[in-house]
């Protein structure tokens, strides 16, 4: 996508089909990789008389997978100033992550 000469912003202008890719820093790219994560939650509740303490863990993707969420498809950053990150990856999924948790139910 180009900028546009009347706004002087990026992104306003098409300059391929859409659908038909860019090349990225990870090579040619119709589209982004396909997005999955494993997310897991476990609790174990610990009875104290008519109240209970619950024990909590979350872990959120599990195999640590980053895909690749977006990319940089501007070709340029104002009109007639090409874009040095053109191609780049600009997202990727969070890394994983572990919530501990004390939950106590009277």
């Amino acid at each position: 996508m180009a900028a546009s000469p009347v706004y002087d912003r990026p992104g306003e202008i098409p300059e391929a089909p859409r659908g038909s890719g860019i090349v990225t820093e990870d090579g040619f790219a119709s589209r982004t990789p396909v997005e999955w994560t494993l997310d897991l939650h476990a609790d174990y509740p610990v009875e104290l008389g008519r109240n209970r303490l619950v024990l909590q863990a979350d872990v959120f993707n599990v195999f640590n997978h980053q895909g690749v969420l977006t990319y940089d498809q501007n070709t340029e950053v104002v009109f007639g100033v090409l874009n040095p990150d053109f191609g780049r990856r600009t997202s990727c999924q969070p890394p994983r992550r572990i919530r501990l948790a004390l939950r106590y139910e009277f």
